[in-house]
């Protein structure tokens, strides 16, 4: 599992919602489905959903910034190493 989206799923199924899931991270209650409509977690809400599932903090706020920039060779050979490191 490398994507935030996948992140995000698998907490969705630990939890009774989306929405609830959102409360219950301190978030409003659209800030994840907003997330998902944008296809990527902010740095900042891949890092508190790492830390409810008990992942790695750091690993999920650098990929989820790496989701956030634009398409490009660098950013895919970065995406490319981080996968293998995990």
């Amino acid at each position: 599992m490398h994507h935030t989206l996948e992140l995000l799923n698998r907490a969705v199924a630990k939890a009774d919602s989306e929405r609830e899931l959102s409360r219950a991270l301190g978030l409003k209650p659209t800030t994840l489905s907003s997330a998902r409509s944008r296809g990527h977690l902010s740095p900042t809400v891949a890092a508190l959903v790492a830390a409810r599932l008990g992942e790695d903090e750091l690993y999920w706020t650098a990929i989820a910034g790496l989701e956030s920039e634009k398409a490009n060779p660098h950013r895919e050979k970065l995406i490319r190493r981080m996968l293998r490191k995990s």
